[in-house]
């Protein structure tokens, strides 16, 4: 579980400085995109992490229970 714990950090570090990039390279686009969404109308980076933590979680457990499977 340790090594899923370290790669969701560093898959979610990535996703991090890649969004950084882009917003500077767009810096247009998401200026408008900011004034498009109310901050009420998004998700905080928080609760992002928490939803991609879950998703890659289900999928690992998903993926270990396939592993197990005899009938696979």
């Amino acid at each position: 579980m340790y090594i899923v714990a370290v790669v969701i950090h560093i898959a979610m570090a990535c996703i991090y400085a890649v969004w950084k990039e882009l917003e500077k390279e767009n810096k247009e686009f998401f200026e408008a995109y900011a004034q498009s969404k109310s901050k009420d109308d998004r998700m905080s980076e928080e609760e992002t992490s928490r939803v991609i933590q879950r998703m890659i979680s289900q999928q690992s457990e998903s993926e270990s229970s396939k592993d197990h499977d005899p009938d696979e």
